[in-house]
């Protein structure tokens, strides 16, 4: 499966004025783009195309103008973007408004008014290149820092392989990474990771633990998704 850096969801209708120069633009990033007149090859089944565009594309970049509201693809493009980013909690939409102002934009779309977006009678299309440069920037460094945090859990849940471990885990988790008890004596102990801290309990003089805390929101979405289904 392919997997773009960006889908451009746009109108037809503003590919001359405006769409191609920005895609042009983007492509001196030496990025990847889903961009219908490129992608789409002769026999292709271009629905399923387009279907597979948005589900592999780290970012939509949306050229909102009044001739895309109510298209039934630019529509379709718009509610599926919505709904991944909906699901996952993560910046995926990247607006522009194109000829068109806040209140249009609004009255079509309410579910856009709290996301940012940049306006073409304010930026031109060098400045929109430079914030998606910065955008794609940011999402690398979080990447990079996830796959760091994934490889760390990988290694722990390796070594500590069993029901018990999952469901003490579980338990720093549900109680909101408050210290807890060593769910087996000595048994964390001997083995110290970055993923894990301890002190001594001052009342009993015993180790507790919890989930170092820069890891702690990666290892709620690491543990929901693959210790879980495990358990």
């Amino acid at each position: 499966m392919v997997h773009y850096d960006v889908f451009l969801s746009h109108a037809n209708k503003d590919k001359i004025d405006f769409v191609e120069e920005l895609k042009e633009s983007f492509d001196k990033l030496g990025i990847s783009i889903f961009y219908d007149k490129d992608t789409l090859k002769w026999g292709d089944n271009w629905k399923r195309k387009i279907e597979e565009g948005l589900k592999n594309c780290d970012f939509g970049v949306i050229v909102i103008s009044d001739s895309f509201f109510d298209r039934e693809w630019t529509e379709k493009e718009l509610k599926t973007l919505l709904s991944r980013q909906n699901k996952s909690g993560q910046k995926i939409i990247l607006p522009i408004l194109y000829n068109i102002t806040i209140k249009e934009l609004t009255e079509h779309y309410k579910r856009l008014a709290d996301i940012q977006f940049l306006d073409t009678s304010k930026y031109d299309i060098k400045d929109i290149t430079i914030q998606l440069a910065s955008v794609l920037l940011s999402e690398k460094a979080r990447a990079d820092k996830q796959a760091e945090s994934d490889n760390l859990f990988d290694d722990l849940f390796h070594r500590m392989n069993t029901l018990r471990f999952y469901e003490w885990f579980s338990r720093l988790i549900e109680n909101g990474n408050q210290f807890i008890e060593d769910y087996d004596e000595n048994y964390i102990g001997w083995w110290i990771t970055d993923v894990l801290q301890f002190k001594e309990d001052y009342r009993t003089g015993e180790k507790v633990f919890r989930i170092n805390p820069i890891y702690y929101e990666d290892a709620k979405i690491y543990f929901e998704k693959k210790i879980k289904p495990q358990m």
